[in-house]
């Protein structure tokens, strides 16, 4: 503030002074302010804050100072409603959730004032609802509330996704907010100007609307690089399906990467920015075979198994006669006498001895024929043939 001293002079002057035909009369008392001129700073500060009269504060302004009053100086305040202001964004959705307690959370959001640089908290809305909500509804609202702030210059300070693809709004645009997790949602006012919320819901439909000085950008938002992601096949082992069959016990689900980007533009010039606000990430729902554990029986035929054992038993009914046969021969051949070392022969010419003891001829032949065997029967030494068709030769001492 300044004080213009020579105009305040100039005044005080032209106010006391008389003219020449009233020489008798008095001098006037006159109580003149001081010339106060404003900075344009002043001026500046009050174009930022369109919450107040500015001409009518200027004048109470220069007031306080010409008299060079004490204290403060209150600048007459502007009402504010949405009347005054310009509505730049909104977002309108069918309400598809259940929607236990929107009333109330709607009810606390309309008529929310966010002057300049003030903080929004969705938590902090959600402790001033005195009734109980839904956590599905209270994502509804902070999802449509997000959409509306994204269309406008306020600064996002924190949003989660919900990570599963919302049936309302586009991928990339929902909220999650939870209290036991410390997940909000929360944005700033950084448009030096204030700014008014509205909610309100009409025919199952809720409507949310952003009031703001009139601004000279344009902003909306795009969803952009949607990647599909395609989902894994599990299988499960079961018993419960017959052999060689399966069966698909939960279906699979594609999951989605997006990036969301704010599009900034001046309404009447050329200028352009993009900022990117996030990417979200929607993993895919795998698919759930059941595949059969059981395996088919095989029957195994050995043709040469079934051949051996019949020439087994062909062998074990040969051995069995020819043991019996060679029994039955050497008993008859030897008859009674083979036991006191005769030969069983009617030709005494051949036995050398009634005895049993080789003469002085032939030994060999006397032994051999003396004791009525053949050297190459195989029970002249006590061989014999068991009944798997073997010949077993016991020890000799």
């Amino acid at each position: 503030i300044n004080f213009d001293l020579n105009k305040t002079v100039e005044n005080y002057i032209t106010e006391t002074s008389s003219p020449w035909y009233k020489f008798w009369s008095g001098r006037n008392k006159v109580n003149t302010p001081i010339v106060v001129m404003l900075d344009e700073e002043i001026y500046r500060l009050f174009d930022a804050a369109p919450l107040f009269y500015v001409d009518e504060s200027i004048e109470a302004l220069k007031d306080h100072a010409s008299y060079l009053k004490d204290g403060d100086v209150p600048a007459k305040e502007v009402e504010l409603t949405k009347d005054l202001l310009e509505r730049t964004s909104f977002e309108v959705q069918d309400i598809v959730v259940d929607g236990t307690g929107m009333d109330f959370i709607v009810e606390e959001l309309n008529d929310m004032t966010l002057l300049n640089n003030e903080e929004f908290s969705f938590l902090s809305l959600l402790e001033e609802v005195g009734s109980y909500y839904s956590a599905e509804t209270a994502d509804f609202v902070a999802s449509s509330l997000y959409s509306t702030v994204l269309q406008s210059e306020l600064n996002i300070q924190e949003r989660h996704s919900q990570n599963v693809k919302p049936k309302y709004l586009e991928p990339g645009i929902e909220v999650k907010v939870n209290e036991n997790r410390r997940q909000d949602f929360s944005f700033s006012n950084q448009t030096n100007g204030p700014v008014i919320l509205s909610a309100s819901i009409t025919d199952d439909q809720l409507l949310i609307e952003l009031y703001t000085v009139k601004s000279d950008y344009e902003i909306t938002y795009e969803v952009r690089n949607k990647e599909i992601v395609e989902p894994r096949t599990i299988n499960r082992l079961t018993f419960d399906l017959p052999v060689g069959t399966e069966k698909v016990e939960v279906d699979g689900k594609d999951g989605l990467r997006v990036q969301v980007y704010k599009v900034i533009s001046e309404v009447n010039g050329s200028y352009m920015d993009e900022v990117l606000i996030s990417r979200d990430f929607y993993p895919p729902e795998n698919e759930v075979l059941l595949v059969s554990a059981n395996e088919p029986v095989e029957v195994i035929v050995d043709e040469d198994y079934d051949s051996g054992d019949s020439s087994s038993d062909n062998d074990y009914d040969s051995s069995d006669s020819s043991g019996s046969s060679n029994s039955d021969d050497s008993s008859d051949s030897s008859g009674s006498s083979s036991a006191n070392g005769s030969s069983g022969s009617s030709d005494s010419d051949n036995t050398g001895s009634t005895t049993g003891k080789p003469g002085k001829g032939d030994a060999g032949t006397v032994g051999s024929q003396g004791n009525g065997q053949d050297k190459d029967d195989p029970e002249s030494d006590g061989s014999y043939y068991d009944k798997g068709g073997n010949l077993i030769t016991p020890d000799t001492k």
